[in-house]
């Protein structure tokens, strides 16, 4: 197409319409120029030879093309956005919101270091690595130009606005500084100075379009473009452009945000950034790390000692288990917050059971108290970040209240086969404090693999002569007889202070496909600080083989102390195997003339038969101190497996420090 300027094309009419006169030449120049819009017209003859002599005529100068660096945000941007909420001085609780500065140099380091920008697609979480880095460099951002901000609030009255607008424009300017980096293929950050309501900003420019913009401050100033990487829309290419008669630059893209101006960053220098190798997983379909989304609401997690644990129970009975996912970092009133956790195994999604979220809290008026609005879970690995789980109710996590159990992936049962255990667990007349002082379960599988259940009354006092149920849920489906014991400890620290508890008797029912049954039992037990466990032995009786013992005592006139002054039992089994079920009275004091009736679980079904001998023992180490014992009978029969048979029974003993034992045989 032939470009003609008004000269050119005076010309060109003079060669084609000589026999008109110069006159009509002048005529039909300023219809072309004002498309009729001055009210000059022309006879058709002419006009249509004027249309035929110019139809390649572009009165419009040509503009230069856009000018581009090669960063492109899709390839060489973050993949999170600019949610960020900082502790900016903790002791203060005075925060600040954003990392736009941090961004905007980091992703240059990464760009400029040729260090591969991190893949995560979620913002780095108080406290990594990562969140370091960025935060670092928004302090360099903003200390490096302190000059230019304070200059721009400089502005009485808003006196100084069109100055501040031109400054934007003006190639012997900011516009000048701009083209300096860009038309040298170097990308730069912008500081944008916000107005009405909108904050200031950081961002990089990656190049720029003149139009038929001179630089001048003239026409066509509309026409001018800045082509933005922005920290606040990761991957995307955001058009800024200059709204003239409001003297302020806006995204064409929108979003309602109005800068008054932009300065360049002249000050930023290359750095070279941390290597963060997450998200290189192998091409396996499986789940190698789990990210959690938290949403603090108005009461923070404290972080230092109070901070939150995380077990990820899997289906093949093991469990991984995370500690201060939120390594140590205070997460602030109203803020979200990003917990990775990288499997140690990584499993494929459907192996996944549920996940247990936990507080380290020690309550007290001095305790830490958090308010979790909601939590949205991920599952991330080769070529998918999924979210697989979204709770949106609020919990309050307390010196009390430490446990949040999120189901994933629910266990199926064949027939015959058990996917929970529920326990009833009755206290006698000394409670289980909770706060600090709870009680841990640790079930055994006949394979050799465990799993726990940490803080089983979730710091929940279990005050004198309540009972308490509560179930678990097995990470896989087992036969009842797969599991061969349950462990019972507490995390009593012991001392004058510490806290002791009667458990007048536990049961444990197995819930399944096709199964409903009480496993195990146990009577009386009492917990302190230096007696902190107890193993229950799970045995399934069978057609004529029992697996519990029940013993029935009564005390004559001199009674059975308790505390360091107790009975062990030693049963004796056909072929020389023993069991030993050592204070058998909990520590319990037997009084004169009481009857008491302990059981326990035997550690295999047998024949009644198998049982050849009964060994009662006391602890009593004698002497001037030493307790002795009057028992005035002992009946002992087995039961379970349709069997319910007494096997020995025995009159009066006196136990003494010198005669502290006694055997029963048939």
């Amino acid at each position: 197409m032939t470009i003609l300027n008004p000269t050119n094309l005076v010309r060109t009419l003079n060669q084609t319409t000589a026999p008109w006169g110069a006159r009509s030449v002048s005529m039909v120049l300023i219809w072309l120029l004002t498309g009729g819009a001055l009210g000059v017209t022309a006879n058709r003859s002419l006009a249509a030879t004027v249309r035929m002599k110019t139809t390649s005529v572009n009165l419009r100068a040509p503009s230069p093309p856009p000018v581009r660096t090669s960063f492109d945000p899709a390839k060489r941007d973050f993949a999170f956005g600019n949610s960020f909420k900082n502790d900016f001085v903790p002791g203060l609780n005075w925060t600040t919101s954003g990392l736009c500065g941090g961004m905007s140099y980091s992703v240059l380091d990464y760009y400029f270091s040729s260090v591969p920008v991190p893949l995560q697609p979620f913002p780095p979480a108080n406290g990594t690595t990562l969140y370091n880095y960025l935060y670092d460099r928004q302090v360099n951002s903003i200390v490096s130009n302190v000059d230019r901000w304070a200059e721009l609030k400089f502005n009485p009255g808003g006196a100084r606005n069109t100055e501040f607008f031109h400054w934007g424009l003006n190639r012997s300017d900011r516009l000048m500084e701009l083209q300096s980096f860009i038309d040298n293929g170097k990308p730069a950050v912008l500081g944008m100075y916000g107005i009405d309501g909108t904050g200031d900003h950081q961002v990089v420019a990656i190049g720029y379009e003149m139009g038929r913009y001179k630089g001048d401050l003239g026409v066509h100033m509309d026409e001018f473009k800045i082509f933005i990487a922005d920290p606040n829309y990761p991957g995307e290419t955001r058009t800024l452009v200059p709204d003239v008669q409001g003297e302020f630059f806006h995204y064409v893209e929108g979003g309602g945000k109005k800068w008054r101006t932009y300065f360049v960053d002249k000050n930023y220098h290359v750095k070279r950034p941390p290597r963060i190798d997450n998200g290189n997983f192998p091409d396996d379909g499986l789940v190698h790390e789990i990210i959690l989304d938290f949403a603090t609401g108005g009461d923070d997690l404290r972080g230092l000692n109070d901070n939150i644990n995380l077990t990820v129970n899997l289906m093949d009975a093991t469990q991984e288990v995370h500690k201060n996912i939120n390594q140590g970092a205070r997460w602030i009133n109203n803020s979200h917050n990003f917990a990775e956790v990288v499997l140690n195994r990584p499993v494929p999604f459907n192996k996944i059971t549920s996940l247990i979220i936990s507080d380290t809290f020690t309550g007290g008026s001095n305790g830490d108290n958090w308010n979790m609005d909601s939590l949205h879970v991920h599952t991330w690995g080769h070529g998918f970040y999924n979210q697989v789980k979204a709770i949106e109710e609020r919990t309050r996590f307390t010196g009390e209240n430490k446990v949040l159990d999120v189901p994933i992936n629910n266990v199926v049962a064949d027939p015959g086969e058990i996917k929970r255990l529920w326990f009833t667990i009755k206290t006698g007349d000394d409670d289980l404090r909770g706060v600090n002082d709870n009680l841990n379960i640790t079930i055994h599988f006949r394979d050799g693999k465990t799993q726990q259940d940490n803080n089983a009354n979730e710091g929940q006092r279990w005050p004198d002569n309540t009972s308490h149920e509560f179930h678990v849920d097995l990470n896989r489906a087992v036969k009842p007889d797969d599991i061969t014991s349950i462990d019972l400890r507490t995390t009593f620290t012991g001392g004058s202070g510490g806290d002791n508890w009667n458990m007048d008797s536990i049961s444990v029912r197995a819930q399944g496909n096709q199964v409903d049954r009480v496993i195990a039992s146990h009577g009386y037990q009492r917990f302190t600080g230096d007696d902190t466990f107890l193993s229950i032995p799970v045995t399934l009786a069978a057609a004529g083989r029992a697996n519990k013992l029940e013993l029935t005592f009564k005390t004559d006139d001199d009674d059975l102390r308790g505390g360091n002054d107790n009975l062990n039992v030693t049963v004796h089994f056909r072929g020389g195997r023993t069991q030993v079920v050592r204070n058998i009275n909990g520590s319990q004091n037997w009084a004169n003339g009481s009857t008491h009736v302990p059981t326990f679980v035997l550690d295999q079904a047998v024949d009644p038969e198998d049982i050849v001998a009964i060994d009662l023992r006391t602890t009593s180490g004698g002497g001037v101190g030493g307790d002795n014992w009057s028992m005035k009978s002992v009946s002992i029969k087995v039961t379970g497996g349709g069997v319910d048979q007494e096997i020995f029974k025995h009159g009066s003993n006196r136990f003494t420090g010198d005669k502290p034992s006694l055997r029963l045989t048939k």
